[in-house]
């Protein structure tokens, strides 16, 4: 029996996994995701393509080179100076928040902080892993 899927379940599938990969996947990993032939995946990406679902600068076929339109993709890698610079600033937001009478937004400032770093951190470890 033909297994069947929408388009926005595909879309979906290339949003999470963008999120946790920071690029799309490829069109085998999408066929391989939907039980589906790659000529089947293939034309779904077209499809997403033609309707502007999708977008791309580089010639039909061409490995992870589509992008959802209107999402911004971040090249992980280069968030290292970032990180650097955050850390820096939790350093700062933990120092304010341990003063004498501290507003208490320098602790939610610390709590959102570590969560930024640690969540770029983890995908990292997840993209040096594969």
């Amino acid at each position: 029996m033909k297994q069947k899927f929408s388009l926005e379940e595909v879309l979906e599938v290339i949003k999470a996994y963008i999120e946790s990969h920071g690029y799309p996947p490829t069109n085998r990993e999408l066929a391989k995701e939907f039980c589906c032939s790659l000529s089947t995946a293939n034309a779904c990406l077209r499809e997403m393509l033609n309707t502007g679902i999708l977008e791309t600068d580089h010639p039909a076929g061409a490995s992870r080179a589509y992008r959802i339109a209107g999402m911004r993709m971040v090249d992980i890698r280069e968030l290292g100076s970032a990180v650097k610079q955050l850390g820096d600033l939790l350093n700062h937001c933990r120092d304010m928040a341990a003063g004498k009478d501290a507003d208490p937004i320098w602790g939610r400032d610390v709590e959102a902080l570590e969560a930024v770093i640690g969540a770029v951190r983890i995908t990292e470890e997840r993209r040096k892993q594969e």
